[in-house]
């Protein structure tokens, strides 16, 4: 009979996205699906309107816009945050490791996996855009707005 210890992994951003991924995150937090770019309503505050948006940076990580109300903005982790409030770094991995039940922390962590992803909700579409200049002669009203800055045709 083997006998031995678990190693514990230690408990980063990569290995909980080893496990997972950040849209699976947002989506247990928002307890919703969601669309790159689509706006939503808000999960911080009483929201009429959808004042939200997720999109993929550059780097391929996804980001929190809240429109009007910056503080709520960022990453993974500091949309996590905004749910613990005085939590620091770690302490927002541990909630996630728990909430998520990754099993991470207590070691009953299965093997690693690869993160699911919806990727009819993640994609975007993140070709070029078309942008076209259509010309059209100057109407009066042109005329009068350009005139207000002393300009002509």
């Amino acid at each position: 009979m083997i006998t031995g210890t678990l190693v514990q992994k230690p408990l980063t951003l990569d290995t909980i996205l080893s496990y997972t991924s950040e849209y699976e995150i947002f989506k247990h937090y928002l307890g919703h699906n969601f669309k790159l770019g689509v706006p939503f309503k808000a999960p911080f505050f009483k929201d009429d309107t959808p004042s939200a948006s997720i999109i993929r940076t550059g780097k391929g990580r996804l980001h929190l816009t809240v429109f009007g109300k910056s503080q709520y903005n960022g990453k993974v982790i500091d949309f996590v945050r905004h749910f613990y409030p005085g939590c620091n770094y770690n302490q927002v991995l541990k909630h996630i490791d728990r909430d998520m039940n990754l099993g991470i922390c207590d070691g009953k962590a299965a093997a690693m996996i690869t993160p699911k992803q919806d990727f009819a909700q993640v994609e975007e579409n993140s070709g070029p855009k078309l942008i076209q200049v259509v010309t059209r002669s100057f109407i009066k009203e042109d005329l009068d707005f350009w005139g207000l800055y002393h300009l002509s045709v």
